[in-house]
């Protein structure tokens, strides 16, 4: 289920940035957009991290790491 989260992630955060990058928000400012990017990337860079976290956590765990 974890791995679904952190894909669909990846792809929302992939198609963001195409959008931005091609569209038609590339020279409006809308304010309701910005405000739904920067609430997409704070909660997708927590998600990372703690998924960062975890694996750095786990790792030492496993005598073959540690």
């Amino acid at each position: 289920m974890f791995e679904i989260l952190v894909v669909s992630l990846i792809l929302v955060n992939g198609v963001l940035l195409l959008l931005l990058c091609s569209g038609p928000w590339e020279s409006d400012s809308d304010e309701v957009l910005d405000t739904v990017l920067e609430r997409v990337e704070l909660v997708s860079a927590i998600v990372f991290t703690l998924e960062y976290l975890a694996r750095l956590w786990s790792c030492v765990e496993d005598r073959r790491y540690g």
